[in-house]
């Protein structure tokens, strides 16, 4: 049933949603799923080893957190490299599990992937 206000209702917050957003696209669970797996694949074990050797001079952080930028040394000394879109799902699962940007819980981070 075709209903003239709910349909300009979804063109406002459409409209809305791009200014606030930009440009975006909505995938579809076959192309999260792809790119969850290509993560997956791409990350290993020893990457929490690697980040807790670079946190042994760091004393002010809690257990099985790190920064993000030790996070991006990891994956740089591990040679991980994401696709565009892989970065920004990346990024997004960082802040589900870290509720942050700056500091990052490693630990639920690559227990998310298992």
């Amino acid at each position: 049933m075709y209903d003239q206000d709910r349909t300009t209702q979804t063109a406002i917050i459409n409209s809305v949603m791009k200014k606030i957003v930009g440009k975006y696209e909505i995938l579809s669970s076959e192309e999260e799923q792809s790119i969850l797996k290509s993560i997956q694949q791409k990350l290993n074990p020893s990457l929490i080893e690697t980040i807790q050797m670079m946190l042994t001079k760091k004393k002010n952080l809690l257990p099985g957190t790190c920064e993000q930028c030790d996070l991006d040394q990891a994956l740089k000394f591990h040679e991980i490299q994401f696709s565009h879109r892989e970065q920004e799902r990346f990024n997004l699962i960082c802040f589900e599990v870290s509720n942050s940007l700056d500091i990052i819980n490693y630990e639920r981070l690559l227990t998310y992937f298992k």
